[in-house]
């Protein structure tokens, strides 16, 4: 049989095989495949290449050979075998019957594939999808799959252990009946088919869950359904509810504190002081009635005079930043109105209040909102250079929003907060931690050049 350069040539391994098994011709792939020349393979039969213990090929060839004269039997069969240098192949091994005029079986024709390197690709992919399937399925998440109709396909872990649920129980249910929130559900998954990303924090009883869905997409990019992973942090939300209690007392204690200083620095400093400067404007007076005050004696008096002057400024500052007496007889926005006054007159900027609220707030909101107005209206006196600067305070449905905002020479806030950490100073932390205690958030927004807005949102 006249096979031809194509035979020769072909990139694939081929071989002519008579009926006992023996190689009557192969050509150059197929002994680059088996590192074997020609003459070697010649002589040998398609068994004497498999390893022991293998289904020998033979006997598919023979049940080949044995179908109905005629027919066009072909078969494909998997088999191992050994390079001459001693490698192991997995081989697909493709056969035709040749048969004469009459039909009867001449020999096989044979055409030989490498599978080694996709076989092992495949059992490692097999045992990488075992270990993660092992890994997700004792993790402390669930991570489940929805198709694009909404049906969970697939779902794997522990996380909703306490809740009893087992994954195996969410196979099958859709993604509205899982959340449960009907109304929000159906929009939130179409917009997950739209490519959109969802986060949430979702309590269940007495648990909470940090929910993160994502859009699947397939190799193309096209979005075939969703996933979403689910942590259960329970315990997470416990300590930092606790670490929320604990701070809040802290600040109470400290405000508690700062008050008691500012009493008693009234009621005794400040007061001691005062004393003492009418005292001295006497004896000034008294001197002068018994026939003058010596030169001497009234520069002393004067320094004295204006010791004390300073002094009392001084301990009413110190007042003032412990804990003004405004905030808690007139409330908050006096006592800020008092505050960018005294920023006025150091900085010599112009100030602004617009103040949309119609009534006081709760006390202890009224103090983390002082306390974090004043200490960005501090960092505008230290840093911003500003010309200008604006407080305003309104409502936003059930919270209220106070605006720091200067026209000043604004900062890179990431820079800011790794140049505190590095150097002590928590300003910027200490003002998040107050708000955060409250139940409150913080935005502050800034670059070079650009002023710099402070946005405080507490829960009225």
């Amino acid at each position: 049989m006249d096979l031809g350069l194509g035979f020769d040539q072909a990139a694939i391994g081929m071989a002519l095989v008579g009926l006992d098994g023996g190689f009557q011709r192969v050509n150059r792939a197929l002994c680059e495949l088996l590192g074997r020349s020609e003459r070697e393979l010649l002589v040998l039969t398609i068994d004497d290449l498999a390893e022991p213990g293998e289904v020998p090929a033979l006997a598919d060839l023979g049940r080949a050979a044995a179908e109905q004269p005629g027919g066009q039997a072909s078969f494909q069969v998997e088999r191992t075998c050994r390079r001459a240098d001693g490698a192991r192949l997995e081989l697909l091994i493709s056969a035709a019957v040749l048969r004469d005029p009459q039909g009867r079986p001449l020999g096989f024709f044979g055409q030989v594939q490498d599978l080694t390197e996709r076989n092992r690709a495949e059992r490692e992919l097999r045992a990488s999808e075992q270990r993660l399937r092992s890994v997700i399925a004792n993790a402390p998440i669930v991570l489940s799959v929805y198709d694009r109709d909404g049906i969970c396909t697939f779902s794997e872990g522990r996380a909703f252990e306490r809740l009893g649920i087992t994954p195996s129980e969410r196979v099958g249910r859709s993604y509205v009946e899982l959340r449960g929130d009907l109304r929000e559900a159906a929009a939130d998954f179409q917009r997950l088919l739209a490519g959109e990303e969802l986060s949430a924090k979702r309590p269940v009883g007495d648990l909470v869950f940090d929910v993160h869905y994502r859009p699947l997409l397939d190799p193309a990019g096209a979005v075939v359904g969703a996933i979403s992973v689910a942590v259960d942090v329970t315990d997470l939300e416990r300590v930092e509810r606790d670490r929320r209690h604990l701070l809040g007392q802290l600040i109470t204690a400290q405000e508690e504190e700062r008050r008691r200083l500012a009493g008693d620095l009234h009621d005794d400093a400040i007061q001691s002081l005062t004393a003492a400067r009418m005292h001295l404007s006497v004896l000034h007076h008294q001197l002068e009635r018994v026939g003058g005050v010596p030169e001497g004696v009234a520069a002393a008096l004067a320094h004295a005079r204006d010791n004390l002057e300073q002094g009392l400024a001084a301990a009413r500052t110190f007042l003032f930043d412990l804990r003004p007496p405004l905030l808690d007889s007139a409330g908050l926005e006096p006592a800020l109105r008092q505050q960018l006054a005294r920023l006025a007159e150091r900085t010599s900027c112009k100030t602004e209040v617009i103040w949309l609220l119609d009534e006081r707030l709760d006390a202890d909101l009224e103090t983390v909102a002082f306390r974090v107005v004043q200490e960005a209206l501090a960092n505008v006196a230290r840093h911003a250079d500003a010309t200008t600067v604006w407080v305003q305070a309104e409502r936003d449905g059930s919270d209220v929003v106070l605006q720091v905002a200067d026209d000043g020479v604004g900062f890179d806030p990431p820079a800011a907060r790794e140049r505190a950490a590095a150097t002590g100073h928590l300003g910027l932390r200490s003002m998040a931690e107050r708000i955060q205690t409250a139940g409150g958030s913080l935005e502050i927004t800034s670059e070079p050049g650009g002023g710099t807005r402070v946005v405080l949102r507490l829960p009225a």
